[in-house]
């Protein structure tokens, strides 16, 4: 199983970028030995300058909907389901075990997703009742998937 990581809004090179790219080099590591997926990426698009939430947000579902064109959809939401680490192990294992090929965890914008994108979402997760800046999102991800890794190969989290 393929997972992806896509996000509206440029990372960039600095200290979040690293950071998430550093979880997601440790994740990947772990990718045979834990079994879970065979292959993940981060991909991402710059956000729209449209005049209005409205029309910022359907700009962003069109690219949302092209960037995960064939997958499973899971969308960082607020209004999402709160799992801890093992539970979200155990979902992307599940994820595996119903054959999925393509699991994609979205990150909209800072308007968020419109309620047609969510619609078309399969799944919606959230880390927390705060309101997190979608760069953090990025790097919270990141790390739980290398958590989820570590928990599925049975070896302990790296400190």
């Amino acid at each position: 199983m393929k997972l992806s990581i896509v996000a509206i809004g440029k990372m960039g090179r600095d200290e979040e970028a690293a950071l998430a790219m550093h979880y997601i080099k440790h994740a990947r590591n772990l990718s045979r030995p834990s079994g879970l997926w065979t292959e993940i990426e981060s991909v991402d698009t710059a956000e729209s300058r449209a005049q209005t939430v409205e029309l910022r947000q359907a700009d962003e579902a069109i690219q949302l909907g092209t960037m995960a064109k064939d997958a499973v959809r899971v969308a960082l939401d607020p209004r999402g389901a709160d799992m801890s680490s093992a539970e979200f192990m155990a979902f992307i294992a599940r994820q595996r075990t119903l054959g999925t090929r393509n699991l994609a965890f979205i990150i909209g914008g800072p308007d968020g997703f419109s309620p047609e994108f969510r619609a078309t979402c399969a799944h919606s997760i959230r880390f927390g009742a705060q309101t997190w800046p979608h760069r953090l999102v990025r790097v919270m991800l990141a790390e739980q998937l290398f958590r989820a890794a570590t928990l599925a190969a049975g070896v302990p989290y790296s400190r």
